[in-house]
């Protein structure tokens, strides 16, 4: 009996060390499953993807950037985005989907930035926050108005109004700073 009492006892630190692991930032899983319809895989993998990569230039203009009007909405991103891919990762984890994003679009974004200085940097970040945006509210109006997983279409109906006030917000700076 003491043979399986101590099998039990190694079972249960097993699954209580995996159960203590923290998810690394930004959001990180395994790929979403075969299983998982592909309109609702692919938006998720694509949102994912496009808010780990705001996240991740963010960091860096939050650090980096001449501007205090770039580094509050550098700030503002990062914590906008965190929360938001909070409740996507409840409804994924309620659809038992996995989502990874993908590590070479956020590297690449990186790197498009990273030896840029001062009003260079400001402008090139900004631009890439207008260009994302605008991709990512596209992407999530063709969600809201098309077909998928109802939990899936209603975060995205939720999350809309953020998108745009960054939107909006980096087209602001733009022009402020003579932008297109």
């Amino acid at each position: 009996m003491g043979k399986l009492n101590g099998t039990f006892a190694m079972m249960a630190v097993l699954a209580l060390s995996g159960a203590c692991t923290e998810t690394p930032e930004p959001y990180e899983e395994a790929p979403l499953t075969e299983t998982t319809p592909a309109p609702d895989r692919g938006f998720v993998e694509e949102v994912v993807t496009a808010s780990n990569k705001e996240i991740e230039v963010s960091q860096l203009a939050a650090e980096r950037a001449a501007s205090a009007d770039v580094k509050a909405y550098a700030e503002m991103l990062i914590n906008d985005h965190r929360e938001a891919n909070e409740r996507l990762d409840a409804v994924t984890s309620q659809l038992q989907l996995s989502v990874a994003p993908e590590q070479e679009q956020i590297s690449e974004a990186r790197e498009e930035l990273i030896d840029l200085t001062g009003a260079e940097f400001d402008r090139a970040y900004i631009d890439m926050m207008v260009s994302g945006h605008e991709d990512v509210v596209s992407t999530v109006e063709d969600k809201i108005n098309g077909s998928g997983n109802p939990q899936v279409q209603q975060w995205a109906s939720e999350t809309l109004p953020t998108l745009r006030q960054h939107l909006q917000r980096a087209r602001e700076i733009q022009d402020s700073m003579g932008g297109d």
